[in-house]
């Protein structure tokens, strides 16, 4: 190879490194560009994505505290500890009459055992009858009262105290009612 082949040579491949670099500088500025969009996009799906998870942290929140409520209100009646030892203090009497008419349904059942046992501690002549939740007259609902219009101030006590134990009693009146005696009919709890 002579001089001027040399030069030539050295010419092209001046050429072609030249191309390369500019090849080179070409793909570096498009990484750059790329990696600017691609942080923008990254930053702006992290953000979306902190919104989905606060939302679903609100969701969730909301769904715990239905349920919740539910399970408060599916829970059984009963009568705690230290609201057992109170109604039986508020209700003491000796031979006093009381009928506890519990439905055959579990969580009813439960709790008129509950108070049948705590009227009975208190000193009262407690029996019990039974009903079926499908008897004629449909299903009584909650705790139900019956007593005498002219109920005395020990019976009128029991209503009382079942009112403080959280079991909202209806009070019903029978004519027919002696004024010491109390029916209670414990029916199927209450959802609202």
């Amino acid at each position: 190879m002579d001089k001027t082949q040399l030069e030539t040579l050295l010419s092209n491949l001046d050429w072609w490194a030249g191309f390369f670099t500019f090849l080179v500088v070409i793909g570096v500025g498009g990484e750059f560009v790329t990696h600017i969009w691609s942080s923008r996009a990254s930053t702006k799906l992290i953000s979306l994505q902190k919104g989905e998870m606060t939302q679903a942290a609100e969701r969730t929140a909301q769904l715990e505290r239905q349920n919740l409520e539910i399970k408060q209100k599916m829970a059984w009646r009963s009568l705690s500890g230290e609201e057992r030892k109170a109604f039986i203090d508020s209700v003491r009497s000796s031979g006093r009459q009381i009928t506890v008419i519990e439905l055959e349904d579990g969580e009813s059942w439960n709790y008129a055992e509950n108070l049948f046992s705590a009227l009975k501690e208190a000193g009262w002549m407690a029996g019990k009858n039974y009903r079926r939740p499908y008897d004629p007259g449909g299903v009584p609902q909650g705790v139900i009262c019956r007593i005498s219009k002219t109920a005395d101030t020990t019976v009128q006590k029991v209503v009382q105290a079942l009112e403080k134990a959280g079991a909202s009693p209806t009070v019903e009146y029978g004519n027919q009612l002696q004024p010491s005696f109390i029916e209670i009919t414990v029916g199927l709890k209450a959802i609202n």
